[in-house]
This record gives C-alpha cells, sequence and structure tokens, in this order.
C-alpha cells in the first residue's frame, strides 16, 4: 500500500520495477552559468576515448556480462499455482510455488512467486499470534546469546561494519532506531561512538537482555509501527537481517518514513533470492529459514518496494562476510544429504567449549574453521559479480517537496 503522504505515483508495473534512469553527462552546464547568447563556434570532433586492452580490461567485460546473465536468469518458480495469493508489493493475485518440492522444516508452508513482479513470500502468510511460536528459547539462545564465546567475536568483529554504513549516509552523531536489536550489543556500540540508539524486539523475553544493556527505556516491544515513536525522531533506522522476518513490510516503511526525519537514512540488509546461491541451493538454501523467514527479496524487487513507500535507494553492496560464507557451507551440507541445520547447531553456544563436548565436535569445527576461507572467497567473487547471497541497502527517505520537483 502507498504511503498517503507522498504524491502520485505511476502504479503501472513496469514503473515499479523498472531500473533506474541512467545518470545525467558528467559535463553538463551549470544552472548558474548558462550563456546570455550563442556564440558562433566552428564544430569540432570529439575523439573517442581509446579502448582499453589487457587483463584487465577483459575480466573487466567478463564481469559485466556475467552481471547481466545473472540479473536475467533469477530463480523463477517451478511448482505450482498456489490458491489464495496477494503479493505485498504490486497486488497480483496470481503466485506459483517457487520449488518443486517442500522445504526442510517449513510446517506446512511453501514459497510462492508473483507472476508478475517476482517478488517472493512464504505461503500461506502465517496469522500474527502464530509467528512468536516460530522462535522461542533455542532460536535465541541463552542470555540471547546464539554461538559459542570464539564465533561471537567473529560475530561482533563482522557487525562493526555497521558503523561504517551509517558513517556513509553523513551520520557522525545521531539519534538511531534498530529494528530487531536482539542483545542490544549494536545499540550499546553506538553509544560508544556517540550516537543516542533505541531499538525493538519481538517479546520480552527477547528484549530483556537489551534492556538490561541499554535501560528500559531505549527498547520497545512489539513491531515498529505499534510502539508509538516521535514523528522525525531519528536521523536513521537500521535493521540487519530483520526485513525479511516482517509480516507486514509496506506498514514498517511507512511508519519508518514517518519516524525519520526529512531527509533520515534507512539501512538495512537481507538474503538474496535471486543470488547464485540461493538458485544452486534450491529448497536447500540455508538463508530460505522457513518459516521464519516470510518475504524473499532481491534488488530489485526491494527497490521497486523502497520506492512505493517513499524511500530512494543510494547504494547497495552483495558483500557480507558475516553471512554470505556460512550460508554458502550449511547449503552445501544440506545439498550433500547432510541433517538439515547441522553445521549452525554445531555453531551455537556452548559450542567451542572444549570440556564436555568430546573430540569429534571439535574436529568438526576445525573443519569449519578450515573451510571458511575457500567460502570466504567464492561469496566474494560473487559479490563482486552483484550476485551475494545477502545484500545490503542504503537508502534515504525522499521528503514530498524533493518527490514533486
Amino acid at each position: 500500500m502507498r504511503n498517503p503522504a507522498l504524491p502520485e505515483r505511476s502504479t503501472s508495473l513496469a514503473d515499479r520495477v523498472a531500473p533506474p534512469a541512467p545518470a545525467a553527462p558528467l559535463r553538463a552546464p551549470s544552472p548558474s552559468h548558462t550563456p546570455t547568447h550563442t556564440p558562433t563556434r566552428t564544430p569540432t570532433r570529439t575523439a573517442a576515448a581509446p579502448r582499453a586492452h589487457g587483463l584487465r580490461a577483459l575480466c573487466a567485460d567478463l564481469a559485466a556480462a556475467t552481471r547481466a546473465v545473472l540479473r536475467r536468469t533469477g530463480l523463477r518458480a517451478r511448482g505450482t499455482e498456489v490458491d489464495g495469493f496477494r503479493c505485498a508489493l504490486c497486488a497480483g493475485a496470481h503466485g506459483r510455488r517457487l520449488f518443486a518440492h517442500p522445504a526442510p522444516d517449513a510446517r506446512g508452508h511453501d514459497v510462492a512467486q508473483c507472476q508478475e513482479c517476482s517478488l517472493s513470500a512464504i505461503h500461506p502468510l502465517p496469522a500474527a499470534e502464530d509467528i512468536p511460536d516460530f522462535y522461542g528459547d533455542v532460536y535465541y539462545g541463552e542470555e540471547n546469546a546464539k554461538f559459542g564465546p570464539v564465533t561471537e567475536m567473529f560475530v561482533f568483529l563482522f557487525r562493526l561494519a555497521r558503523l561504517r554504513a551509517i558513517r556513509m549516509m553523513g551520520i557522525r552523531r545521531g539519534t538511531i532506531l534498530d529494528i530487531g536489536c536482539a542483545r542490544g550489543l549494536f545499540l550499546k556500540t553506538l553509544e560508544r561512538v556517540g550516537h543516542s540508539a533505541y531499538g525493538t524486539e519481538l517479546s520480552e523475553d527477547s528484549a530483556r537482555t537489551a534492556r538490561k544493556l541499554v535501560g528500559e527505556d531505549r527498547v520497545r516491544v512489539g513491531p515498529v509501527e505499534d510502539v508509538h515513536f516521535d514523528e522525525g525522531q531519528f536521523d536513521a533506522v537500521t535493521a540487519w537481517q530483520v526485513f525479511e522476518h516482517l509480516r507486514d513490510p509496506g506498514a514498517t516503511l511507512d511508519e519508518c518514513h514517518r519516524i525519520l526525519r526529512p531527509g533520515g537514512a534507512l539501512l538495512f540488509s537481507v538474503p538474496n533470492i535471486e543470488s547464485w546461491q540461493a538458485r544452486w541451493s534450491g529448497e536447500e538454501w540455508f538463508h530460505l529459514d522457513l518459516p521464519r523467514h516470510l518475504y524473499h527479496y532481491g534488488p530489485q524487487t526491494l527497490t521497486a518496494m523502497l520506492r512505493e513507500h517513499g524511500f530512494e535507494v543510494e547504494s547497495i553492496s552483495h558483500y557480507g562476510l558475516e553471512q554470505n560464507p556460512f550460508g554458502l557451507l550449511q547449503s552445501a551440507l544440506h545439498r550433500l544429504g547432510f541433517g538439515h541445520m547441522g553445521l549452525y547447531n554445531l555453531l551455537r553456544g556452548p559450542l567451542d567449549r572444549v570440556g564436555g563436548h568430546g573430540p569429534g565436535r571439535l574436529a568438526r569445527y576445525a573443519l569449519y574453521l578450515a573451510a571458511f576461507p575457500f567460502a570466504a572467497a567464492l561469496s566474494y567473487a560473487w559479490s563482486l559479480l552483484g550476485s551475494g547471497a545477502t545484500f545490503t541497502v542504503l537508502a534515504r527517505r525522499v521528503d514530498q517537496d524533493a518527490a514533486q520537483s
């Protein structure tokens, strides 16, 4: 549903999912330097730039061609049409099962793809009151910590990159909301570098640890559209690996638009259903995570949804060391017939504590560490081709006056 505060937009599907218009020429004249007369000039021929040669140019051409092929060969539905489908992006009524076979541990749900705009979503969509049952204590871990101390150290280092994304949006000392703040570690990191940080969580249990860390008044429980932040309160809103869990992404985007100041930033990351990793893994893809992941985005569908709700994308990054290499290894194990989420369960705390867990567990952990560099290198190559298994979006709220101009 379109944000009513925004000017009327074209409602055609082509306008919603079309790629952005080409940038203006680099040598366009400045508006402040318009000549008062048109001088007579002798036509001159501008010499074309010489074509680059060599290995670097060849690699650049191959990368560009590969990116173009990947964009045209996204994951397409292979199953039958589903009943009662309604697309959250284009309101289309025709959806087909994305996979020919059920995904593991889906609890009776499928993934359906809209046949008009290609947005994929869980089907049927669970009732709001049923969603908390998909998580529970096992999902959040002890004291909301999913992993053992060694793994948690690496997770913390990976997440420091989020501060850089906030600086890239021009925010040095601001008021920031983190949707799905978990233990509140990112909130604490924001406070240490001078930001004023707030968070939301799904339930009182999942919010308890964050409240102990940053204060009761800084973490609210429930969907962001239901917790009543002030209009224009925040300089930035973040949602790291959260947006795919939201039952009503349009309502969340509208609320983010309301609580952000004019020109405020929206930063988040999601799994990429259009990635090579997703296409190769199929229903065994780690990042499907049914039934907790309710929507499955690609850069094209997510850009269209953001525009529909008053945001313009400034950049998309496909590089994600925190998620992509692990997702590749776990998906590969699924395809080889190993137990569902076996590697993920291996890493859950108290996982890297040696005592009491036997040599077999430690050996499996060592194999994971040995395989990680290979998975990281392959994931990095895919990110260069614009096909990372997850991607990070930096977007900005569009003001009404700016949108009309």
